[in-house]
C-alpha cells in the first residue's frame, strides 16, 4: 500500500560568485545577496559571505563574497518517491468457465481472482455462471518487501530501492529526493537557509576573481569549468533479488510478482459437477547455474524444458546423496509443456558446486540429478 508520494529530481548546480573589497564601490552587498531568490534555471538562490580575508584587498581590508547558485534538474529526468506500507499478500487465481461442443471444448470466460493472504485463510464466491466457493488456506510469503521509501522514474513502472531517500516530511541534502516538484514549480524545502549553510567558497585573489566553491551536499551533480561531477547513487532495481520476479508501479499500486513459490491449500465446492480434467507433472531435462548476490544470498537459476506442473527438488554435496543441503518446491505456471526459467532461493550453508536433483512432483522415478557449478559474479 502506498501512503504518500512526491515527485523529485537529482539536482545539477551550477555556482557562480564574485568578490569585492568590503567599503569600495562593488555590485556585491548584503541586501542583495543575502537570502535572497534569483530568476535562472529551474530554481536559484543568492548567497553572501563577509568578514573573509582575502589577498588583494589590502593587509586591514576583508571581502565580501556574492554567489547565485542554479539548479536544475539533472538530464531533465523526474522520478516518483513512493512511501510503502504493510504489503497485502495475493494468490492470483484464473478461473476460465469451457463447455463441450462438437469440436472438443468452447471457451466461455475467463476471470483473475485475487485471494488476499494477509490472514492466511480467505473465500471467494463466484455466481455468474455456475456456483462456485473457494476456500484457500496459505502461510504469509517467506520473503515480503520491506515498507519504507522506494521509487520509479516518471514514465518508466520499473521500482528501484535499496538507496537512502527522504522520508515525505524530510528534506536532508544527505539524502535523495531534496529538490522536489511543489505546487507546479521546483522547490526545497528551507533551501535558502540549508543551501547557505552547506555553501563554502573562498577567494585566493579578490580582485582577479579567483576562488574555489563547494557545497556539502550529496546526491548531486556539480556543473563547473572541468564538466560535471556526479556525487549520486540511485540504488538498483528491485526485481534484481532472485526472490522477484517483477517489482512494478500500477494504477497507484506496487505489484511484487514472487519468483519463488507459496504452499497453498484449496477447497473448491460447486453446486454443478464439473468435468475433471488432470495435467500431471512432467518434464525432459533441466540446466542450471548457483550464484551469490551482493547480499551474500546463494540461489539457483534454473531452466526446466518441456516442463509442466510442479518440480521437487534436493540439493546434496556429492552424487552418493550422503548430505542433504537443501529442498526446493518450484511450481510451474504451465499446463502444457514449455521451458519454464526460474530463480530458487538457497539456504546460507550452500558453498560451490552442489549436486542437484528434480522429479515432478508423483514421479519419484522421474528424477533427474546434475552437477551445478556456482558461477563467479
Amino acid at each position: 500500500m502506498i501512503a504518500e508520494a512526491y515527485i523529485f529530481a537529482v539536482p545539477l548546480i551550477s555556482t557562480s560568485c564574485f568578490c569585492g573589497c568590503a567599503g569600495r564601490t562593488q555590485k556585491c552587498n548584503i541586501h542583495d545577496y543575502s537570502y535572497r531568490k534569483c530568476y535562472v534555471g529551474s530554481l536559484c538562490y543568492r548567497t553572501y559571505h563577509s568578514s573573509h580575508l582575502s589577498f588583494g584587498c589590502g593587509t586591514s581590508e576583508r571581502s565580501e563574497l556574492c554567489c547565485e547558485i542554479r539548479i536544475d534538474s539533472y538530464q531533465n529526468k523526474n522520478f516518483t518517491a513512493l512511501k510503502v506500507g504493510q504489503p497485502e499478500t495475493l494468490a492470483m487465481f484464473r478461473y476460465r468457465v469451457h463447455e463441450p461442443s462438437k469440436e472438443g471444448w468452447r471457451f466461455i470466460f475467463e476471470e483473475l481472482v485475487p485471494v488476499s493472504m494477509n490472514r492466511g485463510y480467505s473465500t471467494w464466491n463466484h455466481h455468474k455462471r455456475h456456483k462456485l466457493s473457494l476456500e484457500v488456506t496459505a502461510n504469509r510469503a517467506f520473503r515480503e518487501m520491506q515498507p519504507g521509501m522506494y521509487y520509479v522514474e516518471n514514465g518508466n513502472s520499473s521500482l528501484y530501492g535499496s538507496v537512502l531517500l527522504n522520508d515525505i516530511g524530510e528534506s536532508s541534502l544527505d539524502k535523495l529526493g531534496w529538490f522536489r516538484f511543489i505546487n507546479g514549480q521546483w522547490d526545497i524545502r528551507r533551501g535558502a537557509i540549508k543551501l547557505r549553510q552547506a555553501h563554502n567558497v573562498y577567494f585566493t585573489n579578490c580582485p582577479d576573481q579567483i576562488y574555489y566553491s563547494s557545497i556539502d551536499a550529496s546526491y548531486v551533480v556539480f556543473n563547473n569549468s572541468n564538466g560535471q561531477v556526479r556525487h549520486f547513487d540511485m540504488g538498483r532495481l528491485m526485481s534484481s533479488d532472485p526472490w522477484i520476479d517483477i517489482a512494478a508501479y500500477e494504477n497507484r499500486s506496487i505489484v511484487v510478482q514472487h519468483a519463488e513459490g507459496l504452499h497453498v491449500t484449496m477447497h473448491i465446492v460447486t453446486e454443478t459437477r464439473p468435468k475433471i480434467s488432470r495435467h500431471s507433472s512432467a518434464y525432459t531435462d533441466f540446466v542450471g547455474s548457483i550464484h551469490l548476490d551482493e547480499h551474500s544470498n546463494h540461489y539457483m537459476i534454473v531452466t526446466f524444458l518441456e516442463a509442466r506442473g510442479t518440480m521437487l527438488g534436493s540439493v546434496w554435496n556429492n552424487e552418493t546423496k550422503s548430505k542433504l543441503q537443501d529442498r526446493v518446491y518450484v511450481p510451474l505456471a504451465n499446463t502444457n509443456p514449455a521451458n519454464f526459467t526460474t530463480r530458487i532461493s538457497l539456504s546460507a550453508s550452500i558453498n560451490g558446486t552442489q549436486y542437484v536433483c528434480f522429479h515432478p512432483k508423483g514421479d519419484p522415478d522421474g528424477e533427474i540429478c546434475h552437477w551445478l557449478r556456482r558461477v563467479a559474479a
